[in-house]
């Protein structure tokens, strides 16, 4: 309360008074448990292969085709998570990797690869 008062604020100045803009809060578990989680392997041999089957692909009737022996690794993850949840969190906690938009610009840079890398354009 005492910040609010340097600034002269209050609980009650800071209420939206036009109901149609006020929303609800809502409490979030801290933690999540994923039961749904499966991972699969991928090889490929481009960088920039489409490893993935896309919505569209799939109305389509398109197939991916990945090589077994390819150069590069990877792993599909699949999990689903109730509202309110992010993904890029359990993603940043499986990886153990920064998932900033800085940190993944570095990793672009460290590959250096045209067209993937700001290096490049």
């Amino acid at each position: 309360m005492e910040l609010l008062e340097q600034d002269k604020l209050s609980s009650e100045k800071l209420r939206c008074r036009v109901k149609d803009y006020s929303l609800s809060g809502g409490y979030r578990p801290l933690l999540i448990k994923l039961n749904d989680a499966t991972w699969s392997p991928v090889h490929y041999d481009e960088i920039k292969v489409q490893l993935l089957q896309t919505d569209k692909d799939k109305l389509e009737g398109t197939s991916i085709s990945h090589s077994p022996s390819g150069a590069y690794k990877a792993a599909v993850v699949k999990f689903s998570l109730p509202s309110g949840c992010y993904a890029t969190m359990a993603l940043r906690e499986l990886l153990k990797k920064d998932t900033s938009w800085v940190a993944q610009q570095n990793y672009m840079q460290e590959l250096d690869l045209p067209g993937l890398s700001p290096k490049h354009q």
